[in-house]
């Protein structure tokens, strides 16, 4: 992985990154739920309507490119009781990722 790469595309706003259910389960719906639900709605004609990779890739081709991430950002517009320091959560998360604003 090339964490550099992916820190520039996170500060520049050419990468959302997404937290998996563990980092946020109870507070935020899970990927499968947040895909079944952009694949009923958008019409996505596939059976794997749970991978919201390929749910969000479809939406972007065949309606906007930008739909899936601000759709995901209204989600995680969401305010926490509690800030997630991800310093704590994890000693396998590089240093620069650990530091950035969530």
């Amino acid at each position: 992985m090339n964490w550099n790469l992916l820190l520039s595309r996170i500060e520049s706003g050419n990468c959302t990154p997404f937290l998996g259910a563990g980092a946020a389960a109870g507070t935020l719906p899970l990927g499968g739920d947040i895909a079944q639900r952009w694949a009923d709605e958008y019409g996505y004609p596939l059976p794997d309507g749970g991978d919201l990779a390929r749910v969000a890739q479809f939406i972007a081709v065949h309606d906007d490119p930008m739909a899936p991430k601000e759709r995901v950002g209204c989600i995680n517009s969401v305010r926490f009781v509690e800030p997630i320091n991800l310093q704590a959560k994890s000693s396998l998360c590089p240093q620069g990722l650990r530091l950035l604003p969530v």
